[in-house]
């Protein structure tokens, strides 16, 4: 009887081990995802954040496979369709006011993702990033 109490007091005790262990992992899990989730929003708003009147193309595709259309209510650009695994682009210019400019799809179940710009006078600048010209010797 003395050894099964022993053998049970060791497998509780390895255990609480585990669970103390499994308990620290968790942890370390909450917080990568904390601090992912903060990087990746100060990593979207430098990205996706641009200063008055820098002309940029915005790149539409639409992966799915019926067609969508896009609207703006202040980006200043008529309702863009983009048919089904095809993509559609169009060059704007941020205006002089700062905000925030967004685009919709008008046909997605999802009405609350936008595609946003904010113009932001302290916004990174604007480096246009031109394609290598091969020489042909």
């Amino acid at each position: 009887m003395k050894d099964l109490k022993r053998q049970y007091r060791e497998a509780f005790n390895e255990l609480k081990e585990h669970k103390n262990e499994a308990s620290f992992n968790q942890k370390a899990i909450d917080n990568a995802k904390t601090q992912l989730v903060n990087d990746f929003e100060i990593w979207y708003a430098d990205t996706f954040a641009t200063q008055p009147g820098t002309s940029m193309q915005i790149v539409v595709q639409n992966a799915g496979f019926s067609a969508h259309s896009f609207k703006s209510d202040n980006l200043g650009i008529d309702e863009l369709s983009v048919p089904a695994r095809s993509a559609k682009s169009f060059l704007w210019q941020a205006p002089e006011q700062e905000g925030e400019y967004s685009l919709y799809c008008t046909d997605c179940k999802l009405k609350d993702q936008l595609f946003k710009v904010n113009v932001d006078k302290t916004a990174k600048k604007f480096i246009a990033i031109m394609p290598k010209v091969e020489d042909s010797m």
